[in-house]
């Protein structure tokens, strides 16, 4: 085999790299990328008409709003400052909201809201005559189960009117291209 005269031999010798010097590094770059995404992340999040879903520990953030899941089956929407929280009584009516609030199309969600609140308001009458009619019936007051029973007929009649109303509202919102405008 020839020689290579023009070879040269490296003058520096190279450092043995420990592994605490690897861990250092790998976290400091895993430190930088976390940053950078949860930064890239609020930036998405908070530009004007971008509807990004991400769901959270809490329950959902969707654009400048976040979705809280409640205890009793209700979720709450506040805003970017976590300040004018609105309960819903159906999640699909919470995202539903979101996303039309966060394209601009405010009449829908108000609309959507003013459902949703009266299905809320009808559905706790309901639960509370029925609390009332038990009660009632432990103390054996016929008069006061008759005149409640009256009450939570009515109010079944008009939870199951604004039942599918809201629901007429939600699907009828399915087919609404929020995309379209956006792309």
């Amino acid at each position: 085999m020839a020689v290579s005269h023009t070879k040269r031999k490296s003058q520096n010798k190279k450092k043995a790299v420990t592994s605490s010097q690897v861990e250092k590094v790998a976290d400091l770059v895993t430190g930088y990328v976390k940053h950078w995404t949860r930064q890239e992340a609020d930036r998405l999040l908070k530009t004007e008409n971008t509807p990004l879903i991400v769901p959270t520990k809490t329950g959902w953030k969707i654009g400048r709003y976040e979705i809280i899941t409640q205890s009793q089956g209700y979720w709450t929407v506040v805003d970017a400052n976590k300040e004018n929280p609105i309960d819903f009584a159906e999640k699909r009516s919470a995202i539903l909201y979101c996303i039309s609030h966060q394209t601009r199309r405010y009449s829908l969600a108000h609309d959507v809201l003013l459902k949703d609140q009266q299905y809320a308001k009808l559905n706790t009458d309901f639960i509370y005559y029925e609390y009332c009619i038990r009660r009632a019936l432990k103390r054996g007051d016929m008069f006061s189960v008759d005149s409640l029973r009256a009450r939570s007929d009515d109010t079944k009649h008009k939870l199951e009117l604004a039942k599918n109303d809201l629901q007429k509202t939600l699907n009828q919102a399915k087919y609404i291209k929020i995309w379209d405008n956006l792309l």
